[in-house]
């Protein structure tokens, strides 16, 4: 493997028989095919920051549909509406010209012109920008237990903004997944780096006066999913991975497009039942893609089995050395497989050896979470579902160098290979 890298993290923010289908171990699959996939990743986190509906994710969308469409298959860019906010000046000014640095919590706020001038305080008061410090978990969902509830409770005391910490192992700002049907702020919402913390708590406690800026445009929009199919014999597999995240989501998003795209030019010509590859946006706004797509399936009852490579299955362990960012070569421990009972074995047979994913759990419509959630809910399975944490997760820092690497994709693409063939074959479990 190359060189661990080690880097400033403010330099960093500037810059059977079916079976023997898929030979050799996962390991063997390193070199060229790991440099290939790299590239992919690079590629994808070059787009941009890859919000939904954004310049970005739009181009990401339009360069998976083409190399979709190389592959062979039949491909469908499906739109559905958005609204945007582009952040342009999102800050907490200080006394002392002392400048925090913030990111809107969706669905955005926006204050007044020249931004809201209050006193902070530790707690909701009216009138006050209050300051709150929010957990850390792996997930960064508003629908985890301790995000939303100091938030909301700091609203209905009267404050006229909340500014969230969010504490995490980088110190970085950590952007928080939305869900706007559950969740639709009164006042603005910003979110701080754990970093920036002692500042803030300080200021609150001297009820220090300070001015949040958080200014942008709304417009409304169009992001799209991706719908790559292939017909063929019996029932339909499926493989599907989000596209969009915050930032420029290497790890978090990069390495399972890479991934996806791989496996979509090798199943075009080795799998011999009908395919559909779905390449789904709206992931940070709680799924809202993968909702939207439902109606593009084929019926439950026509699926042989589903794979969905979810965020970081690729992630390289990190650690976070005052401020410095230190890359091991090496995945990052916390990840793993779930999927529905009936396919634990095959499951665990096919990633047997790869640290992390070759103990399986059972997943159930009440343990799912984010998209697994809801192809389950309608009815989709069987599923094998692959997430991971990681310590970059939502943060600016997620690039393809610190996040991912050549050798730790590659050793995932034969064990992908083995679950599909498995699936167009599971009439003759392996």
């Amino acid at each position: 493997m190359a060189r661990t890298p080690v880097v400033d993290r403010r330099t960093l923010l500037v810059a059977g028989s079916a079976w023997l289908l898929v030979s050799g171990s996962p390991l063997q699959a390193a070199g060229t095919t790991g440099e290939r996939l790299f590239a992919d990743v690079n590629r994808y986190a070059g787009f941009g920051q890859h919000r939904t509906g954004t310049t970005a994710d739009v181009a990401t969308s339009r360069w998976i549909e083409r190399r979709l469409a190389s592959s062979g298959m039949k491909v469908e860019l499906r739109p559905f509406d958005i609204r945007l906010f582009e952040p342009t000046k999102c800050r907490v000014e200080l006394e002392g010209e002392r400048i925090v640095e913030t990111f809107p919590l969706w669905p955005p706020v926006v204050t007044p012109k020249g931004g809201l001038a209050a006193r902070l305080a530790a707690a909701g008061q009216p009138g006050h920008l209050a300051v709150v410090r929010l957990p850390y978990a792996p997930n960064a969902s508003l629908l985890t237990p301790g995000y939303a509830e100091p938030i909301a409770a700091a609203v209905a005391a009267g404050a006229a903004a909340v500014i969230g910490i969010t504490e995490g192992p980088t110190g970085e700002i950590i952007a928080l997944n939305a869900v706007p049907d559950r969740f639709d702020w009164s006042v603005p919402v910003a979110l701080a780096a754990g970093k920036d913390g002692p500042s803030l708590v300080m200021g609150a406690e001297r009820a220090q006066s300070a001015t949040l800026r958080q200014e942008g445009r709304f417009r409304h929009g169009a992001a799209y999913n991706i719908v790559a199919s292939r017909r063929g014999i019996g029932r339909t597999i499926v493989v599907s991975t989000p596209t969009s995240g915050w930032f420029s989501c290497a790890g978090e998003r990069g390495a399972g497009v890479a991934l996806f795209l791989a496996l979509a030019h090798w199943a075009a010509t080795t799998i011999h039942s009908p395919l559909v590859f779905l390449a789904t946006s709206g992931h940070e706004i709680e799924g809202r893609g993968s909702e939207a797509v439902l109606d593009a399936l084929p019926r439950p009852a026509d699926i042989a089995g589903w794979l969905h490579l979810g965020a970081n299955l690729a992630g390289a362990d990190v650690t976070v050395r005052g401020e410095r960012l230190h890359r091991h070569d090496r995945p990052f421990p916390q990840r793993g497989i779930r999927t529905s009972p009936s396919l634990l074995p095959m499951v665990a047979r096919a990633f047997a050896g790869v640290q992390g994913y070759g103990s399986p759990q059972p997943v159930t419509r009440n343990s799912a979470v984010g998209d697994v959630a809801h192809y389950l809910d309608a009815g989709y399975e069987p599923i094998v579902g692959m997430v991971a944490a990681h310590p970059l997760h939502h943060t600016r820092l997620d690039l393809p160098q610190y996040a991912t690497a050549p050798d730790l994709l590659a050793q995932l693409l034969t064990p992908l290979k083995r679950v599909l063939v498995a699936m167009a074959a599971q009439e003759r479990p392996l």
